[in-house]
Protein backbone atom coordinates (compact mmCIF):
# COMPACT_ATOMS: atom_id res chain seq x y z
CA UNK A 1 0.00 0.00 0.00
CA UNK A 2 1.51 3.35 -1.08
CA UNK A 3 1.55 6.48 1.07
CA UNK A 4 -1.17 8.35 -0.80
CA UNK A 5 -3.58 5.43 -0.59
CA UNK A 6 -3.02 5.13 3.17
CA UNK A 7 -3.71 8.85 3.60
CA UNK A 8 -6.93 8.47 1.59
CA UNK A 9 -8.18 5.56 3.78
CA UNK A 10 -7.38 7.43 7.01
CA UNK A 11 -9.31 10.48 5.79
CA UNK A 12 -12.41 8.28 5.48
CA UNK A 13 -11.87 5.96 8.46
CA UNK A 14 -11.13 8.58 11.10
CA UNK A 15 -14.34 10.60 10.62
CA UNK A 16 -16.39 7.39 10.57
CA UNK A 17 -14.76 6.23 13.83
CA UNK A 18 -15.54 9.61 15.37
CA UNK A 19 -19.19 9.38 14.35
CA UNK A 20 -19.37 5.83 15.76
CA UNK A 21 -17.87 6.85 19.12
CA UNK A 22 -20.15 9.87 19.36
CA UNK A 23 -23.22 7.70 18.61
CA UNK A 24 -22.11 5.17 21.21
CA UNK A 25 -21.89 7.88 23.87
CA UNK A 26 -25.48 8.98 23.23
CA UNK A 27 -26.93 5.48 22.79
CA UNK A 28 -25.09 3.79 25.68
CA UNK A 29 -27.77 4.43 28.39
CA UNK A 30 -30.39 2.84 26.12
CA UNK A 31 -28.16 -0.13 25.26
CA UNK A 32 -27.28 -0.61 28.94
CA UNK A 33 -30.98 -0.81 29.87
CA UNK A 34 -31.57 -3.38 27.13
CA UNK A 35 -28.68 -5.50 28.37
CA UNK A 36 -29.88 -5.35 31.97
CA UNK A 37 -33.43 -6.28 30.97
CA UNK A 38 -32.30 -9.38 29.08
CA UNK A 39 -29.63 -10.60 31.52
CA UNK A 40 -29.97 -12.01 35.06
CA UNK A 41 -27.08 -11.18 37.35
CA UNK A 42 -26.10 -12.98 40.55
CA UNK A 43 -24.57 -10.62 43.08
CA UNK A 44 -21.90 -12.85 44.61
CA UNK A 45 -21.13 -10.24 47.27
CA UNK A 46 -24.53 -11.04 48.85
CA UNK A 47 -24.92 -14.83 49.25
CA UNK A 48 -28.56 -14.46 50.27
CA UNK A 49 -29.58 -13.64 46.70
CA UNK A 50 -27.78 -16.60 45.16
CA UNK A 51 -29.93 -19.73 45.18
CA UNK A 52 -28.11 -23.02 45.44
CA UNK A 53 -30.73 -25.56 44.40
CA UNK A 54 -30.24 -29.32 44.49
CA UNK A 55 -32.19 -32.09 42.81
CA UNK A 56 -32.71 -35.16 44.99
CA UNK A 57 -30.34 -34.05 47.78
CA UNK A 58 -29.30 -36.64 50.33
CA UNK A 59 -27.90 -36.06 53.80
CA UNK A 60 -26.37 -38.73 56.03
CA UNK A 61 -25.49 -38.36 59.70
CA UNK A 62 -25.39 -40.22 63.01
CA UNK A 63 -26.84 -39.55 66.45
CA UNK A 64 -24.78 -39.15 69.61
CA UNK A 65 -24.59 -42.94 69.91
CA UNK A 66 -23.41 -43.50 66.35
CA UNK A 67 -26.73 -44.75 64.98
CA UNK A 68 -27.37 -43.80 61.35
CA UNK A 69 -29.78 -41.17 60.11
CA UNK A 70 -30.64 -40.59 56.46
CA UNK A 71 -32.56 -37.72 54.92
CA UNK A 72 -33.45 -37.11 51.28
CA UNK A 73 -35.83 -34.85 49.34
CA UNK A 74 -37.19 -34.18 45.89
CA UNK A 75 -35.73 -30.68 45.88
CA UNK A 76 -33.36 -28.82 48.15
CA UNK A 77 -32.44 -25.16 48.45
CA UNK A 78 -29.49 -24.01 50.53
CA UNK A 79 -30.61 -21.17 52.80
CA UNK A 80 -27.37 -20.70 54.74
CA UNK A 81 -24.08 -22.53 55.10
CA UNK A 82 -25.68 -24.98 57.54
CA UNK A 83 -29.38 -24.94 56.65
CA UNK A 84 -31.30 -26.33 53.69
CA UNK A 85 -34.96 -25.98 52.73
CA UNK A 86 -36.48 -29.24 51.47
CA UNK A 87 -39.41 -30.18 49.26
CA UNK A 88 -41.00 -33.60 49.92
CA UNK A 89 -38.39 -34.70 52.47
CA UNK A 90 -38.16 -38.33 53.53
CA UNK A 91 -35.80 -40.04 55.92
CA UNK A 92 -35.01 -42.90 58.23
CA UNK A 93 -33.46 -43.37 61.66
CA UNK A 94 -32.85 -46.44 63.82
CA UNK A 95 -33.36 -46.53 67.58
CA UNK A 96 -31.46 -48.47 70.24
CA UNK A 97 -33.69 -51.54 69.84
CA UNK A 98 -33.06 -51.67 66.10
CA UNK A 99 -36.52 -50.38 65.18
CA UNK A 100 -36.49 -48.23 62.06
CA UNK A 101 -38.52 -45.02 61.91
CA UNK A 102 -39.43 -43.68 58.46
CA UNK A 103 -40.50 -40.07 58.11
CA UNK A 104 -41.92 -37.95 55.33
CA UNK A 105 -43.75 -34.65 54.81
CA UNK A 106 -44.56 -32.02 52.19
CA UNK A 107 -41.78 -29.66 53.22
CA UNK A 108 -39.07 -29.21 55.79
CA UNK A 109 -35.72 -27.75 56.78
CA UNK A 110 -32.50 -29.47 57.78
CA UNK A 111 -29.95 -27.78 60.06
CA UNK A 112 -26.64 -29.57 59.68
CA UNK A 113 -24.88 -27.79 62.55
CA UNK A 114 -27.69 -28.56 64.99
CA UNK A 115 -28.49 -32.00 63.57
CA UNK A 116 -32.16 -31.07 63.52
CA UNK A 117 -35.03 -31.54 61.08
CA UNK A 118 -38.29 -29.57 61.00
CA UNK A 119 -41.12 -31.18 59.01
CA UNK A 120 -44.33 -29.43 57.91
CA UNK A 121 -47.43 -30.48 56.00
CA UNK A 122 -48.79 -34.04 56.07
CA UNK A 123 -46.09 -35.32 58.40
CA UNK A 124 -46.13 -39.11 58.64
CA UNK A 125 -43.90 -41.20 60.90
CA UNK A 126 -44.02 -44.99 60.54
CA UNK A 127 -42.05 -47.61 62.46
CA UNK A 128 -40.88 -51.05 61.42
CA UNK A 129 -42.87 -52.59 64.32
CA UNK A 130 -46.20 -51.36 62.92
CA UNK A 131 -46.91 -47.88 64.30
CA UNK A 132 -47.99 -44.81 62.33
CA UNK A 133 -48.22 -41.21 63.54
CA UNK A 134 -49.74 -38.35 61.53
CA UNK A 135 -49.52 -34.63 62.25
CA UNK A 136 -48.90 -31.31 60.48
CA UNK A 137 -45.58 -30.32 62.04
CA UNK A 138 -42.80 -32.06 63.93
CA UNK A 139 -39.28 -31.27 65.12
CA UNK A 140 -36.67 -34.03 65.20
CA UNK A 141 -33.46 -33.83 67.20
CA UNK A 142 -31.18 -36.33 65.48
CA UNK A 143 -28.64 -36.51 68.30
CA UNK A 144 -31.15 -37.52 70.98
CA UNK A 145 -33.75 -39.00 68.59
CA UNK A 146 -36.37 -36.79 70.23
CA UNK A 147 -39.51 -36.09 68.19
CA UNK A 148 -41.68 -33.15 69.24
CA UNK A 149 -44.83 -31.49 67.91
CA UNK A 150 -47.25 -28.82 69.12
CA UNK A 151 -50.20 -29.36 66.77
CA UNK A 152 -52.92 -32.05 66.73
CA UNK A 153 -51.62 -35.57 66.26
CA UNK A 154 -53.09 -39.02 65.81
CA UNK A 155 -51.49 -42.43 65.73
CA UNK A 156 -52.23 -46.12 65.67
CA UNK A 157 -50.42 -49.42 65.93
CA UNK A 158 -50.49 -52.92 67.46
CA UNK A 159 -51.00 -51.55 71.00
CA UNK A 160 -53.96 -49.29 70.07
CA UNK A 161 -54.56 -45.72 68.93
CA UNK A 162 -54.17 -42.18 70.24
CA UNK A 163 -55.18 -38.59 69.59
CA UNK A 164 -53.97 -35.33 71.09
CA UNK A 165 -55.02 -31.73 70.48
CA UNK A 166 -51.74 -30.02 71.32
CA UNK A 167 -49.11 -32.40 70.04
CA UNK A 168 -46.73 -34.93 71.51
CA UNK A 169 -43.15 -35.63 72.55
CA UNK A 170 -41.23 -38.87 72.12
CA UNK A 171 -37.92 -39.25 73.99
CA UNK A 172 -35.63 -42.19 74.49
CA UNK A 173 -35.33 -43.73 77.92
CA UNK A 174 -32.06 -43.11 79.72
CA UNK A 175 -31.24 -46.84 79.68
CA UNK A 176 -32.16 -47.02 75.95
CA UNK A 177 -34.76 -49.70 76.73
CA UNK A 178 -37.47 -47.92 74.74
CA UNK A 179 -39.30 -44.65 74.18
CA UNK A 180 -41.44 -42.44 76.42
CA UNK A 181 -44.47 -40.87 74.73
CA UNK A 182 -46.03 -37.75 76.21
CA UNK A 183 -49.30 -36.36 74.82
CA UNK A 184 -50.04 -32.65 75.16
CA UNK A 185 -53.44 -31.13 75.88
CA UNK A 186 -56.73 -32.98 75.64
CA UNK A 187 -55.93 -36.53 74.57
CA UNK A 188 -57.55 -39.88 73.89
CA UNK A 189 -55.80 -43.23 74.14
CA UNK A 190 -57.38 -46.56 73.23
CA UNK A 191 -55.44 -49.64 74.35
CA UNK A 192 -55.62 -52.96 72.56
CA UNK A 193 -56.00 -55.13 75.67
CA UNK A 194 -55.04 -58.32 73.88
CA UNK A 195 -51.83 -56.85 72.52
CA UNK A 196 -51.06 -55.29 75.92
CA UNK A 197 -51.33 -58.65 77.67
CA UNK A 198 -49.05 -60.29 75.12
CA UNK A 199 -46.42 -57.63 75.79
Amino acid sequence: MNYSRAIFILKIALPLAGVFMLSLVFLWPYLENQILESTEFANLSHPDVVENRMLHPRFMSTDENGRPFELGAHWGKQLTENQAQLTSPHGKMTNAKGIEVDLKSNAGTYANDQKAVDLTGDVVLTTSDGYKVQTEAAHIDINTQTVDGNVPVQGEGPMGSLKSQNGFTVVERADESGKILTLKGKSQVIINSKAAKEN
